[in-house]
């Protein structure tokens, strides 16, 4: 929700400091998620990349 929240916010040009922020916390959440699921080892195998 709160990505689809920052999406229209920066669509309609009121994004602002604390958007920023907010974008900064949630990549770091997706970081440690994706990381602790050992997603960067098992997601390439899945797209038989590589």
């Amino acid at each position: 929700m709160g990505v689809l929240n920052l999406t229209h916010r920066a669509r309609r040009g009121i994004y602002t400091d604390n958007d920023e922020e907010r974008v900064r916390l949630l990549g770091l959440v997706m970081s440690r998620i994706a990381l602790r699921n050992d997603l960067p080892t098992w997601l390439p195998e899945a797209w038989h990349v590589g």
